[in-house]
């Protein structure tokens, strides 16, 4: 399970990192005195439960005898990389 939750912190702070910055460069526009770090902190957040919400399932099928625990990662990565960006376009 330490497998999941590093995984988790690594697409979660990627995540976070790369949409938060990107919406912190337009959002500093119409609000000049948001600082960088507290909107990427803020998109971290919820990013990281999404990321456990998508890995843990499959991680925890792959703990029972003869599971693909590559395949579930692959699956989970997929599935943060198609989310992330609806998630950050919807906001």
């Amino acid at each position: 399970m330490l497998a999941v939750l590093v995984i988790s912190l690594i697409g979660a702070a990627f995540q976070g990192l790369v949409v938060g910055r990107f919406q912190w460069r337009i959002l500093r526009m119409r609000m000049p005195t948001l600082p960088s770090r507290c909107w990427v902190i803020a998109t971290f957040a919820p990013a990281l439960f999404v990321w456990l919400l998508a890995i843990a399932p499959g991680a925890v099928d792959t703990l029972a005898p003869e599971g693909d625990t590559l395949h579930a990662f692959k699956n989970g990565f997929i599935q943060a990389l198609v989310l992330g960006p609806l998630i950050g376009l919807s906001q």
